[in-house]
């Protein structure tokens, strides 16, 4: 599995807002992340429509987190960013093979238990363990 920019993005986001308070500029954010703002943009209303962040247009407007940072894991990040975590297609909640074979597949089983530990790993790092800077 490889993360898209975007997955990367959002955490450097949330991570810099989580240390902020009140709404931020969405240039100072780009400046302390090393972000484009069209990138980051594409990120924060990730995050926005997760719930964690809030913005408000405006002169004085920008961003802020309105989440609690040791609520939100890098799993959940994932999954609010990637179109999956899967590791393998077959590992999709349809279960698709094209050899019908998830039942008895000795690889799917290693998949599986592969996806299993990697996403218990990431559930368990939250936004609260990991150093702001």
């Amino acid at each position: 599995m490889q993360l898209k920019t975007i997955t990367d993005y959002a955490i450097r986001a949330l991570l810099y807002l989580s240390t902020e308070n009140g709404y931020v500029p969405l240039h100072e954010i780009a400046d302390h992340t090393c972000i484009s703002n069209a990138s980051l943009l594409k990120s924060l209303r990730k995050l926005r429509d997760a719930g964690w962040v809030d913005s408000i247009g405006g002169s004085d407007g920008g961003y802020r987190f309105i989440g609690r940072a040791g609520d939100i894991s890098l799993l959940d990040v994932m999954r609010v960013t990637e179109d999956t975590i899967r590791f393998n297609r077959c590992l999709e909640p349809d279960g698709f093979c094209s050899r019908n074979a998830t039942e008895y597949c000795a690889l799917h089983k290693i998949y599986e238990a592969y996806q299993e530990q990697t996403e218990k790993y990431f559930s368990s790092i939250h936004l609260s363990d990991l150093d702001a800077e």
